[in-house]
């Protein structure tokens, strides 16, 4: 057994090629990527001063990455993107004040967010400060309805988790009901899986009629129109992520729209 561990101990330690740079957590890259000035492995330990010591000197208006092989223009520093490869350049930025007027700042100046990282249930900051406090607008509990008017509107902005609601939408006796998704952003999933987050629009009083839509992810749905005075919406979630939610106004049509 012994000679069966060193075996594999070896194989595990030697699994780069002769002509290849292995890094700490056993990626292999081409040996011209080390010391090319550009962080290939995720720590950026392939420009590590230890490995390349005559690294570059930055010139001014550039940033030194920790590592001490890689520079990087200012304009990098703190955009939201890991640029050094060892993160160096999203670390401090709260204290050296460099986000722009266009982004987030995370409390702990642990990196600036684009606007749509922000608000999204994802915590993208490492104190979670993009998903906290009065920038984020309190989550809502979705609620069932019979809605007995020829228009009105469906909004669930800001939904929880593990939801189930049901809309039925009512207008009068011989008209039918149009349906025009306004907002439109859920939980992506490519089969729109009753696992993750969907929206369902069914051609009928309940769940058991034809289905007209199931949909998720952020593309709005084209409008949809029923074939009699009675239209079914249902919003299911799970426990995990969540969304904007979506918004749907409804009204009475004198006649079916063209598909």
């Amino acid at each position: 057994m012994l000679w069966m561990l060193l075996l594999f101990v070896a194989g595990a330690s030697a699994q780069c090629g002769p002509q290849q740079f292995q890094c700490d957590d056993g990626a292999c890259f081409p040996a011209s990527y080390e010391c090319d000035d550009e962080a290939d492995c995720s720590q950026g330990e392939d420009e590590a001063t230890a490995n390349c010591p005559d690294g570059p000197i930055c010139s001014a208006g550039d940033f030194t990455c920790a590592h001490g092989n890689t520079c990087v223009p200012d304009s990098w520093i703190c955009d939201g993107d890991n640029d050094c490869g060892d993160s160096s350049d999203e670390q401090n930025c709260n204290a050296i004040g460099v986000c722009r007027d266009d982004q987030f700042m995370c409390a702990d100046g642990s990196g600036c967010l684009r606007p749509s990282w922000v608000c999204d249930a994802e915590d993208d900051c490492a104190d979670g400060s993009d998903e906290q406090g009065a920038h984020c607008p309190p989550k809502v509990d979705c609620v069932s309805e019979n809605l007995q008017q020829d228009s009105g509107r469906i909004d669930v902005l800001h939904y929880t988790n593990d939801q189930d609601c049901t809309w039925t939408v009512t207008v009068t006796a011989g008209k039918f009901v149009h349906l025009v998704f306004t907002v439109f952003d859920i939980e992506l999933d490519d089969a729109c899986r009753r696992v993750f987050d969907s929206v369902s629009v069914y051609d009928g009083p309940s769940t058991s009629a034809p289905q007209l839509l199931k949909g998720c992810g952020d593309r709005i749905p084209a409008p949809l129109t029923s074939s009699s005075n009675t239209m079914t919406i249902r919003f299911r979630t799970d426990e995990d992520v969540v969304r904007m939610g979506f918004s749907a106004s409804y009204s009475a049509v004198d006649h079916q729209h063209s598909k």
